[in-house]
């Protein structure tokens, strides 16, 4: 009776296969006489690892007292070693003209976009007077022209909600200067 190299168990008669039924080891044939097989295997025989046990999971740790390390027990507040100046209308006006311009490329952008939209609708129009249009880009021209309409509409007021506070930044800051005064520069 043949034994397993690996886990040492005898193979059941009648079984021919080519591995051990117990532990998966492939078998070697019956070597010839007088030749030699090497079969590797770690010193003193396989023996598989412990299997690892997981502690169980006991909460969030709890202490005896506060502990010392950590965030001191004081609500955030504002430094006071720093004083900010306020940025002054003229500086506030640069600024927003800043992302207005950016925010007006966008829209006269997306303007364009719909507007091509428009006109590929109006040559669809053009050749549908003699012959029937695949529905295909029927529907194409009815999605780009709405999505075009909508995105359009509100890439402008998003212009729209760039350049108004400016505008009124730049009108105070112009009444200022000419020695006209408002109470206080709009938000």
């Amino acid at each position: 009776m043949a034994t397993c190299p690996r886990c040492l168990r005898p193979i059941p008669p009648g079984y021919g296969v080519a591995a051990c039924v117990y532990c998966g080891q492939p078998l070697m044939a019956p070597a010839a006489p007088g030749s030699v097989a090497w079969v590797a295997m770690p010193p003193g025989g396989y023996t598989p690892p412990p299997p690892r046990r997981r502690s169980r999971y006991l909460g969030p740790p709890a202490y005896a007292f506060p502990p010392r390390w950590g965030f001191p027990l004081i609500t955030w507040r504002r430094p006071t070693s720093i004083v900010s100046v306020p940025p002054g209308p003229a500086l506030r006006a640069k600024s927003l003209a800043g992302t207005a311009v950016p925010l007006l490329w966008l829209a006269a952008f997306i303007s364009l976009l719909a507007a091509v939209a428009e006109l590929w609708r109006y040559r669809l129009l053009l050749a549908s007077r003699f012959d029937a249009l695949p529905a295909g880009q029927l529907r194409l021209s009815d999605a780009l022209v709405v999505t075009g309409g909508v995105v359009a509409a509100l890439a402008d007021s998003f212009r729209s909600g760039g350049y108004v506070p400016k505008d009124l930044l730049l009108e105070f800051v112009a009444g200022d200067r000419f020695a006209l005064r408002r109470e206080e520069p709009p938000e």
